[in-house]
């Protein structure tokens, strides 16, 4: 069922693809055309479907999106595409009623390579460009933050660059003709490439340093200067990458029947061996070696490409060609410095969350090198590590810079550690609900929720995570060291551990129509891309006809970096699925819990927050009380009605397209609503 439905899913975004890569390659050979307006036609031809790419990458993230929705933005996108097809076609007609004019002789003599090699070329350089924009993408995410703003910036550079240099084709042809312009442009290629290595191993430092110039009252610069950085590292490799494919198009195709004949196949290889690469480098290479492994990977196989090109003519030819010794050398100098200078813990650290007082000092990098990084892995979808923050008793789990987990290393001393909010969230579904059957916990972290759910529920529990690599994180000795409760529940020798299940939880509950006596809900923030449908209510219907009778919803929602509006929305939401809901606020953080569904009879609740597991469990903390309920289904009802401010339209388009815009100042507004919500509450009663 799942494979049929991604398939399914796959065929909706092929059959735009496949027209859309149509209908450039049936104009490339057609017209009017001698060699060179041939030649001209593929740099202008290719610069302006880059441009185009880029103008979409950058407008959807940054403006249809947050402004119209996905659903409205795909219709729109849709029309546009159609309607693109009209002009396109009156213009061919006008172009075939032409007469075709011979080409005159080739610019320059260019070694015969066969079509195979042409085809396979053309792959390659398809697939190390796919490669290593999902290799920049994600580690930059990891350094400036995850968003499709983000993901948008790097993608339209990257297009960008390509268009520039598509631009620059045919001048490079008729200065240096077509063999010597296809070998540059692969050397260029490669040094590129360590520029990349070299610039991401240092952006950390780098973008350290700019936010601290302008102090802790420059937040309002924040995002810009990460997009700018996300560009400084993209637009140069693009730039040269850029140039690969039109010159190996104008270089082998010098008239329009070649261009004809060949476009088409080099064109393909570059698109499928650039499906490919992603898949490749995406599911096995990034997550078992790792980026740097990876980087390395694509810059060697693009130098053993160079080098047998330039051998073509000989090996003494080869030695003795200034560039490619020049070029080359350069490219393993860069190489070499991002070696040197690659500390995956630091890329993987979260600098986009540090405290902004702390990086205005200067401190913040020393106080980072003051803790000891004992776990780095390469996940599917991000980097996983543990750090041991002595100066502040904590343990953390961070997952692509964030932090998902946290225990303190000794109980008996103060700490930094969350786990007022974890441990609330495993004993809520006894105390509100009916405390035994099937349990499901959404998301691991760092295994304080589940084993706090396993202390105090009666009965089997199942936690869903998205990214294998952080159980595989929790399993290894730094994660039995550094959370020893958690790793002991979770992998006890005797096998009874919960279940574990690693899917997209949205997939698994649409998919698997079990009914489940509790679920709890811990997403990351809700301006991540992954996260924010969690946040829907269309999400919180689901999970509501996934309850069985007298089931109990918990839901974890962070305050800080979202605004009274996107909070008030998100509780209209869930109070659309569960008009019963009721809010508690874990002491002394700046985050709240949702509660829906179960048995609300305050005398029950009474009772059940007696039982000896929910004791034994709260007890974990030490001498804090257990808070009573902050905001009832009619306070939450009349204060999300006045501070909504129309942000409950399309609540995902908020989430997701807006707050990685609007976030990112250095403002932490929970104080803020937790006040405003816990005066709404007091003055209804």
């Amino acid at each position: 069922g799942v494979i049929a439905v991604r398939a399914v899913g796959a065929l909706l975004v092929a059959l735009p693809a496949i027209a859309f890569g149509a209908l450039p390659v049936a104009w490339f050979g057609d017209g009017v055309l001698d060699e060179e307006k041939t030649i001209l036609r593929v740099g202008r031809w290719i610069s302006a479907l880059d441009l185009g790419s880029a103008l979409g990458a950058l407008s959807l993230p940054l403006l249809l999106l947050p402004l119209l929705g996905s659903t409205i933005t795909g219709l729109a996108l849709a029309l546009i595409l159609a309607i693109s097809v009209i002009p396109a076609l009156a213009a061919k007609r006008v172009a075939r009623a032409a007469p075709l004019r011979s080409a005159p002789v080739v610019l320059d003599s260019i070694p015969s390579v066969r079509r195979g090699v042409r085809v396979g070329i053309a792959a390659w350089v398809g697939a190390g460009t796919l490669a290593l924009q999902l290799i920049s993408t994600r580690l930059m995410g990891e350094v400036v933050g995850t968003s499709l703003v983000v993901l948008g910036v790097a993608t339209s550079a990257t297009l960008v660059g390509g268009a520039i240099a598509a631009r620059s084709v045919p001048a490079c042809i008729e200065r240096w003709g077509a063999r010597p312009t296809i070998q540059m442009a692969g050397l260029a290629w490669l040094v590129s490439q360590g520029y990349l290595a070299w610039v991401i191993a240092e952006l950390p430092r780098i973008l350290l340093w700019l936010l601290g110039l302008f102090g802790e009252e420059g937040g309002h610069l924040s995002t810009p200067l990460k997009l700018i950085s996300v560009g400084v590292v993209v637009l140069p490799s693009s730039l040269a990458s850029g140039i690969v494919l039109p010159a190996l198009l104008a270089g082998w195709c010098h008239d329009p029947e070649s261009l004809r004949v060949e476009a088409g196949r080099i064109d393909a290889g570059w698109l499928i061996g650039g499906a490919v690469g992603a898949w490749v480098f995406g599911l096995w290479v990034l997550p078992e070696f790792g980026s740097g492994t990876a980087l390395g990977v694509v810059g060697g196989v693009t130098l053993l490409c160079l080098l047998g090109e330039g051998m073509r003519g000989g090996v003494r030819d080869a030695l003795l060609e200034p560039r490619l010794i020049t070029g080359l050398l350069l490219a393993i100098a860069l190489f070499t410095g991002a070696g040197l200078r690659w500390d995956s813990a630091l890329l993987g650290a979260g600098v986009y969350h540090w405290h902004r007082g702390d990086v205005a000092s200067g401190e913040a990098l020393a106080g980072w090198r003051a803790r000891e990084v004992t776990y780095v892995g390469e996940g599917a979808l991000a980097k996983v590590s543990i750090e041991v923050a002595r100066l502040q008793n904590t343990n953390y789990l961070r997952v692509g810079g964030r932090i998902e987990g946290s225990v303190p290393i000794d109980p008996n001393l103060a700490s930094f550690a969350d786990l007022p909010t974890e441990v609330m969230l495993g004993i809520l579904p006894v105390i509100e609900g009916s405390g035994e059957g099937q349990l499901l916990t959404i998301g691991l972290g760092g295994g304080t929720t589940v084993t706090a759910a396993r202390s105090a529920w009666d009965g089997p529990v199942t936690a869903i995570e998205v990214e294998p690599e952080v159980a595989r994180a929790l399993r290894s000795p730094a994660g039995a060291a550094a959370f020893p409760r958690e790793h002991a529940c979770l992998f006890p020798e005797d096998g009874s551990g919960p279940t574990l299940i690693f899917e997209d939880a949205r997939a698994y509950l649409i998919r698997e129509e079990k009914q489940w006596d509790a679920i709890i809900c811990q997403p990351s923030e809700p301006w991540l891309p992954w996260s924010a449908p969690l946040f829907t209510a269309d999400f919180y219907d689901l999970v509501r006809r996934r309850l069985a009778p007298g089931g109990v919803a918990v839901h974890w929602l962070q305050l800080y970096e979202i605004g009274p509006p996107e909070f008030a929305a998100i509780v209209q939401a869930f109070l659309g699925a569960f008009p019963d809901a009721r809010c508690y606020h874990p002491p002394g953080t700046g985050e709240v819990i949702l509660v829906g569904g179960g048995t609300p009879d305050p005398e029950r609740r009474a009772r059940q927050s007696t039982r000896k597991g929910v004791v034994e469990t709260w007890a974990w903390l030490r001498g804090i009380e257990f808070p009573p309920i902050l905001a009832d289904s009619d306070a939450l009802s009349r204060w999300s009605e006045i501070e909504a401010g129309g942000a409950s339209g399309d609540l995902r388009a908020r989430l997701e397209f807006r707050l990685p815009l609007l976030g990112d100042r250095g403002e932490d507004r929970s104080g803020e609503i937790l006040r405003s919500l816990r005066d709404g509450a007091s003055g209804g009663r």
